[in-house]
């Protein structure tokens, strides 16, 4: 058995960041947020660093890891993307995320401190804002895609846009990795998918991974037939929300600080 272990504590001066949200406003059903960066003081002394050993097994995880992640940004890092590929990314994203494979890897490279964070709209917002059940079809987003950057793209009973708290900043929410998988990702037919649900389904129903077939539990059952239905009714820049948000999901990951640092602890045991 082979042990790694990363390099110490190195004393190099580290900038804290804070960040001040300055505007918000709405247009239609769109949020446009500005946000402006005031930096603090040199912090005195580098956060310390401990050794972390792993397995032959464990390092080549991690190392599967960052090639899975490498090839998602190689074709989703971008404006335009091939609904073909969708498949094979599902696949990929099951493993990373349903399986586990990417919080194992980070236990293995940064260890148990804390979760990796993303940051992504959030649906939930005007879903609990929506007391009179108004809202029909809802995207997430949070991705570049034909030149333009698109997020919660809601559709909505009535003449006027649901509206939330002018406080709240929804395309810009700070998540934990668990905690943004669990989040919903669309609205079809006012029924919340949750971006994990939407994963499986377009591994197992778009022949990326078979999962499970029979699909068996009642509540998962309910939301892939919406996402079925989902498929022919809203559409994004002519292309179908399900695989707009899967692509929106995959941009969000690959734009986290936190999954470009696992890279790169990954890349130096190399």
């Amino acid at each position: 058995m082979t042990k790694k272990a990363h390099a110490g504590n190195r004393r190099l001066a580290k900038k804290r960041v804070q960040w001040l949200n300055e505007a918000l406003c709405f247009v239609s059903s769109s949020v446009l947020a500005e946000s402006s960066v005031l930096q603090n003081p040199l912090l005195r002394q580098a956060p310390k660093r401990y050794a972390i050993l792993m397995t032959d097994e464990q390092i080549q995880l991690s190392k599967y890891v960052l090639e899975d992640l490498e090839i998602l940004a190689e074709d989703f890092n971008r404006d335009e993307f091939q609904d073909k590929r969708i498949r094979n990314a599902s696949a990929i994203l099951n493993k990373l995320f349903n399986e586990g494979n990417l919080m194992k890897a980070w236990r293995y490279n940064v260890g148990n401190v804390r979760s990796p964070t993303l940051t992504a709209p959030r649906i939930e917002f005007f879903i609990e804002a929506d007391v009179h059940k108004d809202l029909v079809h809802a995207v997430a987003g949070g991705a570049h895609l034909g030149g333009i950057y698109h997020a919660l793209g809601i559709l909505n009973k009535g003449s006027t846009a649901l509206q939330i708290d002018p406080k709240i900043n929804p395309i810009e929410y700070k998540y934990k990795l668990t905690e943004y998988f669990e989040s919903s990702g669309l609205v079809l037919f006012s029924e919340p998918i949750s971006r994990f649900t939407l994963i499986k389904y377009v591994a197992n129903k778009a022949g990326g991974k078979h999962i499970d077939f029979l699909r068996s539990e009642k509540d998962e059952e309910k939301k892939f037939k919406k996402l079925d239905a989902g498929l022919e009714v809203f559409n994004i820049y002519e292309k179908n929300a399900v695989n707009v948000e899967l692509h929106a999901i995959i941009q969000t990951i690959c734009n986290s600080k936190d999954i470009q640092l696992l890279m790169e602890k990954i890349e130096s045991i190399a």
